[in-house]
């Protein structure tokens, strides 16, 4: 099971599709909102506690799966993902959404 990923994972520019899920990933690298091809992000089933860094990278994302994991708040960096169509983050701690999110 993965604990963490490398800084360096920005380096698979061409990447569409990262299944990360099932695993004990607690921290996220500010890097992997470089993956500018990314069209489906799985994160579900980690120990992640938060994801705070700039998302504007991520500007083809059409899903994002967070939930499973720790989460207390959805910021409003996630409301730069404009091409968002499906996101899930059920089984969290999320208490707080911001504003500019939706």
């Amino acid at each position: 099971l993965l604990k963490a990923l490398p800084s360096s994972i920005s380096a698979l520019s061409r990447l569409e599709f990262l299944n990360l899920g099932g695993n004990q990933i607690e921290s996220l690298p500010a890097s992997i909102a470089e993956l500018s091809n990314l069209k489906s992000l799985n994160l579900r089933n980690n120990l992640i506690t938060d994801i705070s860094f700039d998302l504007r990278g991520l500007s083809r994302l059409l899903a994002l799966r967070i939930d499973g994991n720790k989460l207390l708040k959805i910021g409003d960096n996630f409301g730069c993902l404009a091409a968002l169509q499906n996101l899930t983050s059920k089984k969290n701690k999320i208490s707080t959404i911001g504003p500019n999110v939706f």
